[in-house]
């Protein structure tokens, strides 16, 4: 039967180890598994290589035919960056969604926080309530909103400190909330996810936080699919640019794959996934900026905001590992790659910052109601380059990069995983 090109589902499910080989029940997927909303599907790569046989030809026209070698195989999709449609009940964890395991397997570290009702406080140290208080962990993510203004904004605190009738939050440094909160505790610290570079799941392929994934790609006829095993992603994020929403581009690499004599899974299941919001529209687009000691400033920027992850996957290899792959580490440039660029109205302040080497912290926030709002945060951002004097649209301008560092935190009392929480480059965020 011929096969339409056109038609495609896609599903991932997190495998119970490297390779899994037992078969997948599509219907019926695990909780870490899901039908995905995606574009840019590009799977030609899904195939088994071709080498060359070697022994001697004993006439001129003699080529021999090639040895069927390994079924490694790469394939990528895009996906929007978008945040819930609903909120986590206080006191309840935030709800897995794809686009949190597709983080996790690319970024090896993921905080799943819980919601917390508001007691009072200050903006610097707002307490909640006690049952509430004792979900959150040192270095967590938290949505805090404002319910008199129906605004809010992703924020860190650095310790959880146990009280009477509440708990007291020590927020991170420069990252006090946008209100005081109300003390007859209408306000609410939302359940949000962070993804984050936990080094030791990524560099380490027997880690417990070292995830795999099979895909199952169907078309519309059982000869048009394709299960993928083993399979790890590096991330990409598209430039920012006003009028579009957020796109998070995953490239695959793989072990093994079926494509003959799938059975047609019927993947009855709603897709994950929606555009979220668009970059630029109304006033629900925030860029805040300050020096590492100072409290995040809005600050305009014009034109695009490049994001540089830098992390990319490279196979453990072996002749007994399935299909010559053991698991996933990391390419060698991978560490230090992370960065951030984008473009400022003309202050020479920029450039005398330069000089000083001062230290930056930057928030980029879509979206400040309840539900749906997504962020990125860059903790510690160094000049990569002196900034360049730029022309847009014939006002002056000043192209600002950095390079984007760890923070420095003492791990102490911290477990391995809130260490590499405390510590990492970057945060993709959503409120759930």
């Amino acid at each position: 039967m011929v096969a339409n090109a056109i038609q495609k589902t896609v599903a991932i499910d997190r495998e119970a180890s490297f390779g899994d080989q037992s078969v997948k029940d599509w219907a019926s997927l695990t909780a870490n598994g899901f039908v995905v909303n995606c574009f840019d599907l590009d799977y030609s790569n899904v195939r088994q290589a071709k080498i060359p046989n070697k022994n001697l030809e004993q006439r001129a026209g003699a080529t021999r035919a090639g040895i069927l070698a390994l079924r490694n195989h790469e394939f990528g999709f895009s996906r929007y960056l978008h945040g819930a449609t609903s909120n986590a009940a206080e006191g309840a964890q935030a709800v897995r969604i794809a686009n949190d395991e597709l983080l996790y397997n690319a970024m090896g570290g993921e905080h799943r926080g819980y919601a917390a009702g508001i007691a009072a406080g200050t903006a610097t140290a707002p307490t909640v309530e006690d049952a509430d208080g004792d979900n959150l962990v040192a270095y967590g993510w938290s949505y805090f909103f404002d319910t008199s203004a129906g605004t809010g904004r992703f924020r860190q605190y650095s310790a959880v400190t146990e009280g009477v009738g509440s708990d007291t939050l020590t927020m991170v440094t420069g990252h006090d909330l946008h209100f005081t909160p109300d003390g007859g505790g209408a306000d609410v610290a939302y359940a949000c996810t962070a993804h984050y570079f936990d080094w030791d799941a990524l560099e380490d392929h027997t880690h417990a936080n070292h995830t795999s994934l099979t895909a199952y790609i169907k078309g519309r006829h059982s000869e048009h699919s394709v299960e993928a095993k083993g399979c790890s992603c590096s991330l990409e994020v598209p430039a920012f640019e006003q009028g579009a929403p957020i796109e998070l581009k995953f490239a695959f690499i793989g072990a093994d794959f079926d494509g003959d004599g799938l059975t047609q899974a019927a993947l009855a299941q709603t897709p994950d996934g929606s555009p979220g919001r668009v970059l630029g529209s109304g006033v629900a687009t925030l860029f805040e900026i300050a020096d590492t000691a100072s409290v995040l400033a809005t600050q305009t920027v014009w034109g695009q905001i490049d994001i540089g992850v830098g992390v990319k996957k490279d196979p453990v290899s072996g002749i007994n590992g399935l299909e010559g792959i053991h698991g996933y580490g990391l390419t060698a440039d991978s560490y230090d790659a992370t960065s951030l660029g984008f473009t400022v109205p003309f202050d020479d302040s920029w450039i005398t910052a330069y000089r000083n080497e001062t230290l930056y912290h930057v928030s980029i926030q879509c979206g400040t109601a309840a539900s749906n709002a997504v962020g990125f945060h860059f903790p510690n951002l160094s000049f990569s380059e002196e900034p360049q004097r730029v022309n847009v649209g014939g006002r002056d301008g000043l192209a600002l990069k950095f390079t984007c560092l760890e923070r420095d935190v003492a791990q102490g009392a911290l477990t391995a995983a809130q260490y590499h929480l405390a510590r990492s480059k970057m945060y993709v965020l959503r409120v759930a």
